[in-house]
């Protein structure tokens, strides 16, 4: 999907979302949601904040903190990734720097290199 358009990139996770959805792949659903509400924030047509992931992709404050305690660390990576990407395009210096401590800590994490 590099180098598409944000409607075409919409329009192909919408259509694999309902296959991730039909076979049941919470895990899936994950990797799908997260650049998904990115997605949205970019166009304008998910959260007012783009910094803020809570939205039609991702759910509630709730939903968040459930991805943010889940095992998984790559999906943790992933959402502080992308929140760091949009910190960095929205030109928002101080949560940059926030996001920016949070992905290395869990980068560390992901090498083994911090506990």
């Amino acid at each position: 999907m590099s180098g598409e358009s944000l409607d075409i990139v919409h329009s192909k996770m919408i259509a694999a979302k309902s296959n991730i959805r039909r076979f049941k792949q919470e895990t899936g659903m994950w990797w799908l949601s997260v650049p998904l509400q990115l997605v949205l924030n970019l166009r304008g047509m998910g959260n007012p904040d783009p910094l803020c992931f809570e939205g039609e992709a991702l759910g509630s404050s709730k939903d968040l903190a459930r991805l943010a305690s889940s095992e998984s660390l790559s999906h943790i990576y992933m959402y502080h990734m992308y929140r760091l990407i949009i910190a960095a395009l929205y030109g928002s210096r101080v949560q940059f720097l926030v996001f920016i401590n949070v992905f290395v800590l869990i980068t560390l994490r992901l090498l083994g290199t911090h506990g």
